[in-house]
């Protein structure tokens, strides 16, 4: 009687199977030896915009949008340019409060107006 040999075990190895093997084996070092080292955890400096400030997002050009908070706890929308002042962003009349949440390097801001301090509604801030 034949001894059964799997199919697998019958194909013959290649030239094309051990550059495979090799290709594995070495892309396995490339990671042990990657994994291995160990970078520095990054250092920062702090920065401070202002007083009353919450700070939500920074674009590319370093320019961060966010709230300004007041004393009455009502919010207002700033932009403060890297290397300017801060810029209060108009808050029509109908509206209480404003928040900025992202701004591009164009100077869009996009954020939300709010009647209360409950509803809000998505709003955006254009450069005139």
């Amino acid at each position: 009687m034949d001894r059964y040999v799997p199919y697998f075990a019958q194909m013959r190895r290649t030239p094309r199977h051990a550059s495979i093997a090799a290709a594995r084996a070495g892309a396995l070092a490339w990671l042990a030896a990657a994994a291995a080292v160990t970078a520095a955890p990054p250092t920062y400096r702090v920065e401070t915009l202002g007083t009353d400030l919450q700070g939500f997002a920074m674009n590319e050009l370093g320019d961060v949008v966010g709230r300004q908070v007041s004393t009455q706890n009502v919010g207002r929308a700033f932009l403060a340019r890297r290397g300017g002042g801060i810029e209060l962003l108009p808050t029509p009349a109908e509206w209480q409060s404003s928040d900025a949440y992202e701004g591009s390097d164009t100077g869009i801001v996009v954020g939300a107006v709010s009647p209360t301090k409950s509803a809000t509604r998505a709003s955006s801030s254009v450069p005139c």
